[in-house]
């Protein structure tokens, strides 16, 4: 299964994906302003959800991204991808 995220300016979006099609009962949007950071966004959406094992995390963000952080243009969140990682309890396959 497979977290897929796109975050933009004022709300992001969630989903689980499996063999590359996204799961339509599984979409979320949310107002960023609701949420603190992004990590507690996927936190409270996958308990949820109780997906399959994770075992892949896509993640498309409205801003840039270098060296495993991205910065969303319009939030002041910087987003680790090991971070992102522990939140998840994501593990490699």
């Amino acid at each position: 299964m497979r977290l897929v995220a796109d975050i933009e300016g004022a709300n992001t979006r969630l989903a689980l994906a499996a063999h590359g099609v996204i799961v339509p009962r599984t979409v979320r949007s949310s107002p960023n302003d609701d949420w603190p950071h992004f990590y507690d966004m996927p936190a409270a959406y996958l308990p949820e959800q109780s997906p399959a094992r994770l075992t892949d995390l896509v993640i498309a963000v409205a801003g840039p991204v270098e060296g495993g952080l991205a910065q969303p243009t319009n939030r002041n969140w910087t987003i680790c991808a090991a971070d992102l990682v522990r939140s998840t309890g994501y593990t490699k396959p």
